[in-house]
């Protein structure tokens, strides 16, 4: 069976396009306290350089739950600017959770926008951003991005044209996935009930 196995992943066309090292590790892992409560600490992270999809995407803007590990994740463009990225943190997490009391990022432009501050001191949310000796820091958001874009690049086509139609259901997969370090998924922490899987609905059909 382990010979059958290797065989196949070995000549798997969807294995060799998933499957790859992501590089050196960044450093020493340097934590942050533990979140009081769901969506009181949230990281917020781009994923840029994507391929263009038929809409004009090429970004995904993504925000991470660190207590439960939720995350929400919408296709942009590169080009996004800070006054968008607040429209989107508006409808996706504040009216979705509430307002957090932390926001957890890097140190981009667009983070530390004067617009984004001011938004952040009206909205009394503590910004909290890595330092270029210290990016590990926003290491949850990082994690989180590498696995939506393993699947993505495993469900879209072979151009990545359409990456953007799979995000919401990757999406799903990613917050119906156990997490390694809560032993739970994100959507059982986050609800308080677990989710069926999409592909047990579609077998029913």
């Amino acid at each position: 069976m382990r010979r059958d196995t290797q065989s196949h992943v070995a000549g798997c066309d969807l294995c060799h396009r998933t499957n790859h090292q992501s590089g050196k590790p960044m450093g020493v892992l340097h934590p942050l306290p533990v979140a009081k409560g769901p969506w009181q600490r949230i990281g917020i992270d781009l994923i840029t350089d994507l391929p263009v999809s038929g809409s004009g995407h090429d970004c995904i803007v993504m925000f991470v739950n660190h207590l439960t590990k939720r995350a929400h994740r919408r296709a942009s463009k590169k080009s996004i600017a800070a006054p968008a990225i607040v429209r989107i943190f508006i409808d996706d997490i504040v009216r979705l959770h509430g307002v957090p009391q932390e926001v957890v990022s890097h140190r981009d432009i667009r983070f530390t926008a004067d617009y984004w501050r001011e938004v952040a001191r009206i909205l009394q949310t503590k910004l909290l951003m890595s330092t270029a000796f210290h990016p590990e820091t926003d290491g949850l958001s990082e994690n989180s991005n590498q696995m939506v874009v393993l699947y993505l690049g495993g469900f879209a086509t072979q151009d990545q044209a359409n990456w953007d139609d799979y995000l919401p259901l990757a999406e799903y997969a990613y917050n119906f996935s156990v997490h390694c370090s809560t032993k739970l998924p994100p959507f059982e922490l986050n609800l308080g009930y677990d989710l069926p899987l999409l592909l047990e609905l579609i077998a029913d059909l």
